[in-house]
């Protein structure tokens, strides 16, 4: 379990006071730099956040589901992980540079893009997809569950169903007021992805999007729509709308443990699966056609 002895500060000018973190990893640690994943909690705020991660992650390492890794895991406010418009604070570029590089020496990670992963939940969930498709080389995976995103390309055309929890003046703070739309623009996911989307295409990073069809936050709407701009831009991804789950409650434990075994197979490919091989060998490499119809 993270407790507050977990609580780390890294010293930066880039956002007001520094930055607060967790530390998760295993209590027992091999020998030899591991795997970094930052983790990013969602609008709610920190509290226990950094305790379910170590109570997943405890199950998974002890089954052996999940390799040994340790999870970061920063502390804000409501900040949507942005670089604001007025400068007043700047998270995501914090998190994509100096942060990972003092863990990776603090607590001797691996800083290779294979071993860096991202995971974040809700707001956290908008974070992640942020930095990875700003930075997608930087990154070997990220999992989005339930991420903040609404279903649009442009400000102009979000809906009130998909803001209503999210106070004006919020939006305005971190957009600036009035809400400039290319500031929008360029730091929201689907549209950063539409406008960009060859250096994420053509770069090794796994993606895994989730949520629930039940979101009372209609993150689902999100998601959903971020799914089908990937899959017309033939950007492979991994993704799930979960039947009957809400945006809290008793399905999150489980999705968080789906996300984790997502980047266990990240870390440690399963590889050519023998069966498949051979039917591709027999088909001749054709597709389209069933064996047995």
């Amino acid at each position: 379990m993270a407790t507050e002895e977990n609580v780390e500060r890294f010293e930066t000018e880039l956002v007001p006071g520094g930055v607060e973190y967790e530390v998760v990893a295993p209590e027992k640690r091999p020998v030899g730099a591991l795997p970094l994943l930052l983790a990013l909690h969602g609008g709610n705020g920190h509290e226990g956040f950094a305790a379910l991660l170590a109570w997943r992650l405890g199950r998974l390492w002890a089954s052996g589901e999940v390799p040994p890794l340790v999870a970061i895991v920063p502390r804000s406010g409501r900040s949507f992980w942005l670089d604001r418009r007025d400068g007043g604070a700047r998270w995501e570029s914090v998190l994509a540079g100096p942060l990972l590089d003092h863990c990776a020496a603090a607590h001797d990670l691996s800083a290779a893009p294979g071993s860096t992963l991202l995971f974040g939940i809700s707001m956290g969930g908008m974070g992640v997809l942020r930095l990875a498709f700003r930075h997608p080389t930087r990154f070997g995976g990220v999992t989005a569950l339930e991420p903040g995103i609404e279903p649009a390309l442009r400000w102009a055309d979000v809906q009130p169903e998909h803001t209503f929890f999210r106070p004006q003046a919020l939006l305005e703070k971190l957009y600036g007021t009035p809400v400039d739309g290319d500031h929008w623009e360029a730091n929201h996911p689907p549209a950063m992805v539409v406008s960009a989307p060859e250096p994420v295409r053509s770069s090794a990073l796994k993606i895994y999007l989730e949520a629930g069809n039940q979101d009372m936050l209609n993150l689902h709407h999100g998601a959903e729509f971020l799914h089908r701009q990937l899959w017309d831009l033939g950007i492979q991804h991994e993704y799930r709308l979960i039947d009957g789950a809400d945006h809290i409650g008793r399905t999150l434990p489980g999705r968080v443990d789906d996300a984790l075994r997502f980047h266990a197979r990240v870390l440690n490919p399963p590889g050519p699966d023998p069966e498949v091989e051979a039917v591709k060998k027999l088909l001749g490499g054709k597709r389209g056609f069933l064996l047995d119809g």
